[in-house]
């Protein structure tokens, strides 16, 4: 019984980590699958930068510049990576996003999926 209390007290703990911190979280890396979750202080939105044609194509993730620095331009968060793709010959595109955790990833499902999966798991135990 004691397990069953602990198992259910973990499963809606992470449950509400996940889904209700204050912090935005974004993917953040390079690469097709160079890339995992960061926690972003301060920052307002994800961004994800793909770098097209160049010398050398790239894609980038990461946290948004931080509100306390934000001059309110139009990707802003993208500058860094836009100025290396120029440099290097390239075009690319920013996409910033701010609506939900990891919005700048490929898919959320792997993330959503997981916490589902757990949660039934749990259920079902209890209930058995």
């Amino acid at each position: 019984m004691l397990l069953r209390v602990a198992l259910i007290f973990c499963a809606f703990t992470l449950f509400f980590t996940v889904c209700n911190t204050s912090q935005l979280w974004c993917q953040q890396g390079g690469g097709k699958h160079d890339w995992g979750p960061a926690e972003c202080d301060n920052a307002k939105e994800c961004y994800k930068y793909e770098c097209f044609d160049g010398q050398s194509p790239f894609l980038t993730r990461g946290c948004g510049v931080p509100q306390s620095t934000a001059t309110g331009l139009a990707n802003e968060s993208c500058f860094q990576a836009i100025g290396v793709c120029q440099y290097l010959g390239g075009t690319g595109h920013c996409d910033i996003c701010s609506d939900k955790h990891m919005c700048n990833s490929t898919s959320t499902f792997t993330i959503n999926w997981s916490i589902y999966l757990m949660l039934s798991i749990s259920l079902l135990y209890i209930l058995s």
